[in-house]
């Protein structure tokens, strides 16, 4: 909801109404289907089949998924590797030597870390 409503910049209405109907139509599902399984009688048990005939569905759409998400990873990761540019040794060496003076200013016990959190 943080996300939605200061990053995209959604209302916090909308966001919120969103949310109960989502919660709502999980209800009314979760009651249409539990009386659909209880109205099974299979030589398999009452969830079984559903569970069976339902992955089915599911393999199509999981083979898209995997389609969308190999497009969409082949696309960022071309355009990471042309747009970012590596370090030079000089330019790592320089990070280094800060790394280690901010390591010694860092350094506190697990009783602090505790503290911390």
């Amino acid at each position: 909801m943080i996300f939605l409503t200061d990053t995209v910049g959604m209302n916090a209405g909308i966001v919120g109404t969103l949310i109960a109907v989502s919660k709502l139509f999980d209800g009314v599902s979760d009651i249409f289907f539990g009386s659909l399984i209880d109205k099974t009688n299979t030589k398999m048990g009452k969830a079984r089949p559903w569970m069976l005939y339902g992955y089915f569905g599911c393999a199509a759409a999981w083979r898209t998924v995997a389609v969308i998400y190999a497009i969409v990873g082949v696309i960022s990761n071309t355009l990471s590797v042309l747009s970012v540019k590596e370090l030079s040794p000089e330019e790592l060496a320089e990070g280094e030597a800060g790394k280690e003076e901010k390591k010694e200013e860092e350094k506190y016990s697990l009783a602090d870390a505790f503290r911390l959190l």
